[in-house]
């Protein structure tokens, strides 16, 4: 080592925080000047600021240190008036120059031999390092003579004076009293920042990526999902599902504060993670090992989120944003009739079923034996029931008004006989538009290759609402914490869409109109304790969770243009004169307790625990339609009409048009899921190596019932998995330097089938999209993992990494396409699959406070399908959405005191599957749409701040592929939103 230039200009406040007892204070807020953070888990905290004279601030009082060449040290012990003991530098503030040092090698000592593991920095300086299993240490020291301190858990801490030519030098630490608590002291990291969670990373058994809210901040992501397409190996498929290694969503899952989240989507299993705000998160980290006290559903990885804790002092902050959105925002979109309440996310009742309507519905299976139709109710009774229906089909063109969002947060915290807690309430709001043009074509393979059976050109326009409220609360006594903390997310899609263009069936173009509207809801609410009993520490929570979806009023309406004329007719198709509605709810039960015993911080832990968690599920969906009965449903005069002129009370009768239900059999199931698992977990360090192994035992059993609603005779089809499994797990640490670790792991974890799945319950999508269907008969997949990652941490927030991972699919289920009229989708077991890949990471920082980023996975994957009857024009392939790579590249310029930032960010993403061929026909491939970002921060003082978000810069075309054939090229347009917030505490 040769030479440091320090930053000029620059200086470092840096010290610890204790509690009234003389415990480490954690999360305690720490102002110098305008520059504030937090103490970490060990009371530590570290602040850059200008040389100057300034306040230190932290609750109970304040004191004022000078800053200058160096650090300027402070301790402080908390209480009314808190106390300082501050050391900084003498004479006044200057820049520093270069700074020659010189290696010092030496050894730390206690009674019983060398102390690995601790701490030794210089007094008033930035050198520090960490000892080794043989308890020796080099350090790079200024030239001179200096003050060395040496800090090790159960020892008391040691300050030496070292002569300029020292070396080999020895330090003996004594054993602390044992009446002090322990503690580490860990490098200075703000809570969330990059250097605090690579630091963590660091220290974890696992094979992990880490996401702060730091780093979401920068990247000016407003939600979870699209902050984690930042990191390495994850994909994000349609802005709200996250897949880890490019595996589907079968193979991911989330957990929020490590409890459980429920699906508001009746049709998937993946929670949709656009329903997270970043404001309210205080990191993500995607664990990609399997470790004994995870649930034992584990494929590419788990997504764990962590909520911000609650506060110790008072904080407040509130923001708002405008978007600009290019093609979209003050253009003429679609927009569907609604009601007063829309713009609030909350449809409000405006578009629920007309009371005499949903009773007929509920009542014509139970009193009459049969459906909503002629054969249960007379013609006169239909009439009624036709007539009360709202008329509203038809979207209206109007001027697409920009973005607005808008969020908040108050807490408070407070302090007294031994008792600490705070209090924190947030929320979000936001109101998007988004609008679309573009053509699509529907294939079919001749013996030529492929033929366009159809050809459509789509104008959609989609208004989104989001909003979100979270508030917890936190009380600690002595050693004990409770977090009580509750979430309640909503977001709702109002979609107009119109598609036009050639329809082979008719041998013409058809015109089809549809107006959606769908709410979805997750509100979580988690109880949880902390208990720290010297050598045991236990944690448990109870959850109770909710989610739903509410489609109440979809509506769509077809008509077929008359050959040779301008005329266009309404149509009796399928696709035509329809209503949909549809509720789907989801209620989770949870509990957990886990029991940790370690009696030395840098000996052996043995983990223990338990978690019972069961899930239901109803799903209640009805269709209706006005046939076309009479001899007004065939007047063309008539059915030229808009379908508010068609639908009247005048044409609604025997005569013409009458409504009818036709809601399938298979349209509506209730299920269940309960799971009980007790695991046992170790942690064994070995000098430079630390073993980790243990194994979870896991009960599950999956029941799902689809039932003929208007046929109460019939007996319900049911399917019922039930499993008992054993799942070990292992894993190796190697720390051949303090800044090097090395981590092999190896499992086996299982993937169970989805409601949806089991379900013989039939969806489809009326664009063209194939029939799906569940199998009963579908049987759990076994995953053997094999994971090895090397990790190289040179400074603070920076890392390089390369790991390669395996794995391996028993009976995985895959997609299968069956004979039938529409190619239908169901799901089998296949043979088997396997899942390859190599991940790439590095972090820098660079000169000029500049700092740069890349993330590159690489994966293969292949999946047997074997003799499942299917059609599909493959048996074998890749696995269905998973892409070969994904790359992200990341730069950005901070300023070290004012928060000041910009970063360009550039994301992109390999091909993927999204349908299967059949029948001779190639698979259907999204190719890749590189996406290129700019976010920028500039503070203005007195706490308030602007931002601008510059976002989908290069705005390719998302194109659909099959074969060499385009499906359709789609252009999200690129946006621009500038915010202004302002925050205090």
């Amino acid at each position: 080592m040769i030479a440091l230039l320090s930053l000029a200009f620059a200086g470092t406040v840096e010290g610890f925080v204790f509690g009234p007892d003389g415990a480490p204070a954690a999360d305690v807020p720490v102002r110098v000047g305008e520059v504030s953070g937090r103490t970490d888990s060990s009371g530590h905290f570290g602040l850059t600021v200008e040389p100057g004279t300034w306040t230190v601030v932290v609750p109970g009082g304040s004191a004022e240190v000078r800053v200058g060449q160096g650090t300027s040290e402070v301790l402080v012990t908390l209480g009314s008036p808190a106390s300082f003991l501050i050391e900084q530098p003498e004479g006044p503030a200057v820049a520093t120059e270069e700074v020659a040092l010189r290696s010092l090698v030496g050894q730390v000592v206690g009674p019983d031999g060398p102390v690995a593991g601790a701490r030794v920095f210089v007094r008033g300086g930035q050198g520090m390092a960490r000892t080794g299993a043989d308890g020796r240490f080099e350090l790079d020291v200024p030239a001179g003579a200096q003050t060395l301190t040496a800090i090790a858990t159960g020892y008391a801490s040691l300050e030496v004076e070292v002569a300029p030519d020292a070396d080999g030098l020895t330090l003996t630490l004594k054993e602390a009293p044992r009446a002090l608590a322990a503690y580490t002291v860990s490098a200075p990291y703000l809570a969330g920042s990059v250097a605090g969670l690579l630091d963590g990373r660091k220290e974890g058994s696992a094979v992990a990526d880490v996401l702060g809210a730091d780093e979401m901040s920068r990247a000016g992501d407003s939600d979870a999902a699209s902050a984690l397409a930042r990191v390495t190996g994850l994909t994000v498929v349609g802005g709200k599902y996250v897949f880890v290694r490019g595996l589907g969503d079968r193979y991911s899952a989330s957990l929020l504060d490590g409890a459980g989240l429920p699906s508001p989507e009746p049709e998937r299993r993946v929670v949709p993670l656009d329903l997270f705000p970043t404001s309210v998160l205080s990191g993500v980290v995607v664990q990609k090992t399997w470790s004994p006290d995870m649930p034992g559903e584990f494929g590419g990885g788990v997504v764990q989120l962590g909520t911000v804790k609650p506060p110790t002092a008072f904080t407040a902050s509130l923001g708002v944003s405008g978007e600009y959105l290019h093609r979209t925002t003050f253009r003429q979109g679609l927009v569907a009739p609604g009601g007063p309440t829309d713009f609030l996310g909350i449809d409000g009742g405006t578009r629920a079923l007309p009371a005499d309507v949903a009773e007929a519905s509920a009542a014509s299976p139970l009193e009459e034996g049969d459906l909503f139709s002629d054969r249960g109710y007379t013609p006169a009774e239909l009439e009624k029931l036709g007539e009360s229906m709202p008329s509203r089909w038809t979207p209206a063109l109007r001027s697409l008004p920009p973005g607005l969002g808008v969020n908040g947060s108050l807490g408070t915290g407070f302090e007294g006989d031994g008792v600490k807690g705070g209090l924190l309430a947030a929320f979000t709001f936001g109101n998007d538009w988004s609008r679309l043009s573009f053509d699509r074509a529907y294939y079919v393979p001749t013996d030529g290759g492929l033929r366009a059976q159809h050809r459509y050109h789509f104008d959609q326009a989609t208004n989104e609402v989001r909003f979100g409220g979270f508030l917890t609360g936190g009380l600690t006594v002595g050693r004990s914490e409770l977090t009580l903390t509750s979430m309640l997310s909503r977001s709702s899609d109002d979609t107009a869409r119109v598609y036009v263009g050639y329809n082979d069936d008719v041998g013409g173009d058809i015109r089809v109109t549809r107006t959606r509207w769908v709410e979805r809801q997750l509100a979580w609410h988690r109880l949880a304790g902390h208990h720290a009993l010297d050598a045991l520490t236990i944690d448990w929570h109870a959850l109770v969770a909710t989610a739903g979806r509410l489609e109440p009023d979809r509506r769509e309406t077809r008509y077929d243009n008359e050959p040779g004329t301008d005329r266009w007719l309404l149509s009796d198709r399928p696709e035509g004169n329809g209503i949909f509605t549809s509720d789907a709810g989801e209620l989770d039960l949870e509990g957990a307790v886990g029991a940790t015993w370690q009696p030395r911080e840098d000996g052996p832990k043995l983990k223990v625990g338990g978690r019972v968690s069961t899930r239901s599920r109803a799903v209640d969906t009805r269709r209706f339609k006005y046939f076309h009965k009479g001899a007004a449903s065939r007047d063309a005069e008539v059915l030229t009409l808009p379908p508010e002129q068609v639908f009247t009370p005048e044409n609604i009768g025997q005569d013409g048009f009458q409504l009818e239900e036709f809601t399938r059999q298979t349209d509506n199931y209730t299920a269940s899921h309960a799971v009980v698992a007790g695991y046992v977990d170790s942690e064994v360090p070995l000098g430079i190596v630390t073993l980790t192994g243990g194994a979870r035992l896991e009960g599950s059993r999956q029941q799902v019932e689809t039932f003929a609603l208007f046929d109460p005779d019939q007996t319900p089809v049911r399917a019922d998995l039930s499993t008992v499994d054993l799942l070990p797990a292992a894993g190796v640490t190697l720390a051949p330097h303090d800044d090097v670790r090395v981590r092999l792991g190896g499992a086996r974890t299982v993937s169970r089938p989805d409601f949806r799945e089991l379900s013989p319950a039939t969806f489809n999508d009326v664009t063209g999209g194939r029939q799906t269907f569940g199998n009963p008969d579908l049987q759990r997949t076994k995953i053997d993992h094999a994971d090895l990652r090397v990790e190289w941490f040179p400074r603070p927030a920076e890392v390089v990494s390369v790991g390669v991972f395996a794995k391996r699919f028993g009976a995985p289920v895959e997609t299968v396409v069956v004979p039938s009229a529409q190619q239908s989708v169901t799901w089998e077991n296949a043979t088997r699959a396997t899942n390859l890949g190599v991940e790439l990471e590095a972090r820098r920082n660079l000169p000029l406070d500049l700092w740069a980023a890349a993330n590159v996975a690489l994966v293969h994957s292949r999946v047997d399908l074997g003799d499942t009857g299917g059609i599909q024009t493959s048996t074998t392939r890749r696995l269905q959405g998973q892409s070969p790579y994904v790359v992200n590249l990341q730069a950005g310029w901070e300023h070290p005191d004012r928060g000041d930032r910009v970063t360009v960010l550039l994301n992109a993403v390999g091909p993927r599957i999204t349908q299967v061929g059949a029948l001779g026909a190639p698979d259907v491939l999204e190719l890749p749409a590189p996406r290129l970002d700019v976010v920028g921060r500039k503070a203005l003082g007195g706490g308030w701040s602007a931002s601008l978000k510059l976002k989908n810069l290069l705005d390719p075309a998302a194109r659909t592929v099959q074969g060499a054939e385009t499906i359709d090229a789609i252009r999200q347009g690129w946006s621009a939103s500038v915010g202004l917030g302002w925050s205090a505490g």
